[in-house]
């Protein structure tokens, strides 16, 4: 096969289920350059002899030999891929016809852009519609709170991604896709594109799982990011804001004072968000008092 424009990667454990529906999906693009590389990750079910039933050319069946984890199946994709764009999919989801073409024509002609991801319709035990924030400067600040691209969906310049050494990292699962986010967007500007192309399925244990473990390691990316920006910021500061427990507003300014000083963020827009996470974090709290004086400092800020 002539090396394609476009690798869509597809991990897959287990997934015997659906894998037929999401690679026809993909098939059934309306832009026909890629490859399908598919990595089973150790799967125990039929994953593979599904895969094997679908005669297309451009499908690429790789086998780990045992069970790597997503994080590194995904870099082990990411070094395998043949294509200039690599595209994620997951093993039982589904892309809108049209979603390779938008996404490769976005990215020929941004080429400021990194990576681009599309808009969710989130079905099975919830039916909800994803539209992440587009602008760039906003994806930096929310970032400091939690992933503010959409993994699944999205499509990257895969070649500057291995050169910057921007790869998912195994002790950040299940946030390792949050965590290469807050590294990628100190390389280059990601994006969210407001088209729903991708419908992410949600099972009913997802809805009423314990997410501890998911809490914890979204926490652990925060503090990453944040100390990426202040490499000297004290860790009392860094805990009082991703942790909020002990709430000390002091610190919480300190923290807004020095990521200005960084430089890196739209500053009038990052102080308002933080000060408006404040306010919440108060009002969760019951601190009244300190809630109704910040409250006041807000509204000024605001009329600034």
């Amino acid at each position: 096969m002539i090396q394609p424009k476009v690798t869509i990667l597809m991990p897959a454990y287990n997934a015997s289920l659906y894998i037929k529906e999401s690679i026809e999906s993909m098939l059934n693009q309306s832009f026909s350059d890629f490859e399908l590389l598919i990595i089973n990750d150790g799967s125990k079910d039929n994953t593979s002899e599904v895969v094997k039933s679908i005669v297309d050319e451009r499908i690429r069946l790789v086998e780990n030999e045992q069970n790597l984890g997503l994080a590194n199946t995904l870099n082990k994709g990411m070094k395998l891929a043949k294509g200039e764009y690599l595209a994620r999919m997951d093993a039982d989801d589904l892309s809108t016809p049209n979603r390779l073409q938008t996404q490769v024509d976005y990215l020929d002609s941004h080429p400021d852009v990194i990576l681009c991801s599309m808009a969710m319709h989130q079905f099975g035990a919830i039916e909800k519609d994803l539209v992440l924030p587009q602008d760039f400067e906003r994806i930096k600040i929310d970032l400091l709170f939690a992933s503010a691209i959409g993994h699944a969906s999205s499509m990257w310049r895969n070649q500057e991604f291995i050169e910057k050494k921007l790869f998912f990292k195994q002790d950040e699962f299940p946030a390792e896709d949050f965590g290469l986010w807050t590294r990628a967007v100190r390389e280059g500007k990601l994006v969210n594109l407001p088209e729903i192309m991708y419908m992410y399925r949600i099972y009913p244990e997802q809805v009423t799982a314990d997410k501890t473990r998911s809490i914890e390691k979204c926490h652990l990316v925060i503090k990453r990011y944040i100390r990426q920006i202040l490499p000297e910021i004290d860790d009392q500061i860094v805990e009082n804001f991703v942790l909020g427990k002990m709430l000390n507003v002091r610190l919480y300014y300190q923290l807004i004072e020095s990521l200005k000083a960084s430089n890196f963020f739209d500053n009038h827009r990052m102080e308002k968000t933080l000060r408006k996470s404040l306010l919440q974090k108060l009002k969760e709290h019951k601190r009244w008092g300190a809630y109704v004086i910040n409250w006041f400092k807000y509204l000024i800020f605001r009329l600034k």
